[in-house]
C-alpha cells in the first residue's frame, strides 16, 4: 500500500500547446521505430537518440486546459511503471484471498 501511494499517478493540467507537443513526440517516436525496423536494428538506443520530447512548462492552468494523468516524478526517477503498480495490487488481492483468517 505504501508503494502504491508513493508512486501513484498525478494529474496535471495540459494546454492545447502541450498536447500538440505530446502528439508530435509520439509521431516522431513512431517514425523512429519504423526507420529502425527498416534498418534492421533492434536496439532501443537507436530510437532513444532520435526521439526528443519537449513539453512546454505551464505555470498556470487555463480554461482551455485538460487534466491528464502522468507518472509521478518519483515513479519516473525509480523507473516504476503502471504495470508494476498493477502487479502489486494483484498480488495484494491474491494474498488477501488466501489469508482468510488475517494471520498474514
Amino acid at each position: 500500500l505504501t508503494l502504491l501511494q508513493r508512486f501513484a499517478p498525478v494529474e496535471k493540467a495540459m494546454t492545447g500547446e502541450a498536447l500538440e507537443a505530446l502528439k508530435a513526440a509520439a509521431t516522431a517516436e513512431s517514425l523512429a521505430m519504423e526507420e529502425t525496423e527498416k534498418d534492421g536494428e533492434s536496439t532501443a538506443e537507436g530510437i532513444e537518440s532520435k526521439v526528443e520530447i519537449q513539453v512546454p512548462a505551464t505555470a498556470e492552468s487555463t480554461a482551455s486546459s485538460k487534466q491528464m494523468t502522468f507518472r509521478s516524478e518519483e515513479a519516473v526517477k525509480e523507473n516504476v511503471l503502471e504495470a508494476d503498480l498493477l502487479f502489486i495490487k494483484y498480488a495484494q488481492t491474491v494474498f488477501k484471498m488466501y489469508d482468510k483468517d488475517n494471520s498474514n
